[in-house]
């Protein structure tokens, strides 16, 4: 199972919520993290309303905040693993 939740640590935002559309984006069984992270970020940024966050009180992803991945079905040390937004594309956090 995943979890994914994003932190909004920039513009003096400290907020973090659950991201719950990944059975619409069908991700079933394994997918890579640079997919995921790419249909997430479409998802989570305001851009013609057709996008999952269309509607809700919140703001688009922006560089500087973090989407950590949590996938119960890996082993234990590949189970969590966090990414921030970057300029272009991820950076993988340790």
């Amino acid at each position: 199972m995943k979890l994914i939740v994003i932190s909004y640590l920039v513009f003096g935002d400290n907020f973090s919520f659950v991201y719950d559309n990944l059975s619409a984006t069908n991700f079933v069984g394994h997918v890579e993290d640079e997919v995921l992270l790419e249909s997430i970020f479409r998802d989570t940024n305001h851009v013609d309303g057709t996008e999952w966050i269309a509607g809700k009180p919140l703001r688009s992803l922006s560089v500087g905040d973090v989407v950590t991945i949590i996938d119960s079905e890996l082993p234990v040390q590949k189970q969590v693993r966090a990414y921030r937004v970057e300029g272009i594309g991820w950076k993988k956090l340790e």
